[in-house]
């Protein structure tokens, strides 16, 4: 299966309102995901940089931002501290 390193960028838009750019490319990637046909690698503070983002930036409510914190740790995508070997 492929694997691809992802951003806190292309999370966000799995939260964002259509009238952002590449929120549906975004909305793909995350299906691809739930659909196992591919592998998402991030490393863990992937959750607090999005996590700020959607507290200081999007300044949406506590209980919003914990719904998207347990959708990301639901989401697949495989929390790496350090890289993965050659392969």
């Amino acid at each position: 299966m492929p694997e691809f390193v992802i951003d806190a960028s292309v999370v966000l838009k799995w939260f964002s309102a259509q009238r952002e750019k590449d929120v549906r490319q975004a909305r793909q990637i995350y299906q691809l995901l739930k659909d196992e046909k591919i592998t998402l690698l991030a490393p863990p503070f992937l959750l607090v940089e999005t996590l700020n983002i959607l507290a200081k930036k999007k300044h949406i409510s506590p209980s919003l931002q914990k719904q998207a914190m347990g959708l990301l740790l639901r989401s697949g995508i495989e929390f790496i501290s350090e890289a993965p070997p050659d392969t």
